[in-house]
């Protein structure tokens, strides 16, 4: 199965990006919230309303934002390696 497609009702569809703004807006509030980089379901509405996404897309930013952020990547690593579980 190729990855760069995804399959809906049968038909293959280009993978493509979502829009360099959409994904700016949403990274700000990331870096100012990442302490707990998880927003309500009331900012995601905001979020898909802004942005023009579906809110199924913001949420999936979300999480595969936390995934690949560094600083959040560094904090698990840490609280595996002392054994303590950590806030996230």
């Amino acid at each position: 199965m190729p990855s760069h497609y995804e399959y809906q009702h049968g038909k293959a569809r280009k993978r493509s990006n979502l829009p360099k703004q959409s994904t700016e807006i949403m990274k700000t509030w990331f870096d100012q919230n990442i302490t707990n980089p998880y927003p309500s379901e009331d900012q995601k509405a905001l979020f898909s309303n802004a942005t023009g996404i579906s809110m199924t897309q913001v949420s999936n930013w979300f999480i595969n934002h936390r995934r690949r952020c560094p600083e959040l990547r560094d904090k698990r690593e840490k609280s595996r390696s002392t054994g303590r579980d950590g806030d996230i």
